[in-house]
């Protein structure tokens, strides 16, 4: 009997995930059985005339060179190695996750960011560093690549300590709240973790973002389960990946070794460590956050609001937070409507009048109108596109400042 390779390691919820949808939606398309492995196969099982096909993430040269010259279909799902020339490849879009890593910062008012991991992380694709940092430039802002990866030591308390040192040299040298984007939720919590441990280094108003969703309560003692992260669609990545297989066995020529399909569909999962604004002034941060949370509650918070919650004059609540913010408070909370809102559209199967309620909205045609006004499209049409084709944020966002994170 004929049988398929499902190469997958046993590491949740990356590969698990994966693993579990793509043997899933095989059994929905094929009789065979697949067989799945945790490590490389051996060459003799694959120049078995009973293999027919492979699945695999191709994470190193060795692996590499047991996919050429084979008979049959592979392919390769790998996001560490990038495109294999032997192989189909069905990778995630690196574009779609660095910018929600972006966008998400933008829309938290930072306007200083650094990313970091992209070149010392061994196999990472450097082309999710390169996305985030366009989709900034293309809006007026800068960021700035670090590295953070001191010398190997013996003992690994010993690199940790040298870790924390350089991270906190390295934010020390920011005069302004920063977003960070890391490589993984790894890098991240161990960032995350510094900054927690030195409140002198401004720990409520630097933000940072991983990738994968992973929490860590290991061996190096940090925990990234307070971290916002980005979930990329690891379901839809093992499902299209068995497809493409079955495709592929059926008509060889359909997709030819080296192309690429890209699959769609990350999420943004946010806590506690983006709980900043970045506005740099410890009475307006809590501003902004008041009224993000009046915002979530469906209120449209007003000026004269603010000022009895802060004990102040309307003039003097309204002055205080513009000159901090670089931003009116009027803009600000709409811009906290409509980030909401387009989160709202993209996430929830609501309709859009209720959206326009639960965001503060008196009526459906005042949501309209503001989104027309901000992001040049109406709310259903931002909604069948997808924020994958703009950016919901940017036009509403403050005025362009272009400030590396190292300045």
């Amino acid at each position: 009997m004929k049988f398929i390779l499902l190469n997958s390691p046993a590491n949740p919820p990356l590969f698990g995930t994966i693993r579990r949808s793509c043997t899933e939606r095989w059994n929905e398309l094929a009789d065979i059985q697949p067989v799945v492995s945790a490590r490389v196969p051996r060459e003799k099982t694959l120049s078995l005339p009973d293999c027919a096909g492979w699945i695999t993430p191709v994470l190193s040269k060795e692996v590499r060179a047991l996919t050429r010259n084979r008979p049959f279909p592979i392919v390769n799902y790998s996001n560490h190695y990038g495109a294999c020339a032997d192989a189909v490849n069905v990778l995630l879009d690196e574009n779609e996750i660095a910018s929600l890593a972006a966008e998400h910062l933008t829309g938290r008012g930072y306007r200083s960011f650094a990313y970091t991991g992209f070149a010392k992380v061994p196999g990472f694709p450097r082309e999710r560093g390169a996305y985030f940092r366009g989709f900034l430039n293309a809006r007026g802002f800068d960021a700035r690549e670090h590295y953070l990866d001191p010398p190997p030591t013996e003992h690994p308390l010993e690199h940790e300590e040298a870790f924390q040192s350089e991270v906190r040299e390295l934010v020390r040298s920011w005069t302004v709240p920063t977003g960070i984007f890391a490589a993984n939720d790894e890098l991240a919590g161990r960032i995350l973790r510094t900054l927690r441990e030195d409140g002198r280094d401004g720990s409520p108003f630097h933000a940072v973002v991983g990738v994968d969703d992973r929490f860590f309560h290991g061996e190096n003692g940090f925990d990234a389960a307070r971290l916002t992260s980005v979930r990329p669609a690891f379901g839809a990545l093992g499902r299209r990946a068995a497809e493409i297989l079955h495709g592929a066995m059926a008509d060889p020529v359909s997709r030819p070794p080296g192309s690429v399909v890209r699959i769609s569909g990350a999420l943004l999962v946010e806590r506690e460590s983006t709980c900043g604004f970045g506005m740099g002034h410890p009475v307006v941060n809590r501003m902004a956050r008041w009224i993000r949370a009046a915002v979530n509650e469906g209120r449209s918070p007003s000026v004269a609001e603010l000022a009895r919650k802060f004990q102040l004059k309307p003039r003097a609540a309204s002055a205080l937070f513009a000159n901090n913010a670089s931003v009116s408070f009027r803009e600000f909370t709409m811009r906290q409507r409509l980030v909401r809102a387009a989160h709202l559209l993209h996430e929830a199967d609501l309709p859009i009048g209720e959206i326009a309620q639960r965001c503060g909205f008196g009526k459906q045609g005042d949501l309209n109108e503001a989104f027309q006004r901000h992001f040049h499209r109406t709310p259903g049409e931002f909604r069948r596109h997808g924020q994958g084709q703009g950016d919901p944020t940017a036009a509403a966002a403050p005025r362009p400042c272009a400030q590396a994170a190292n300045r």
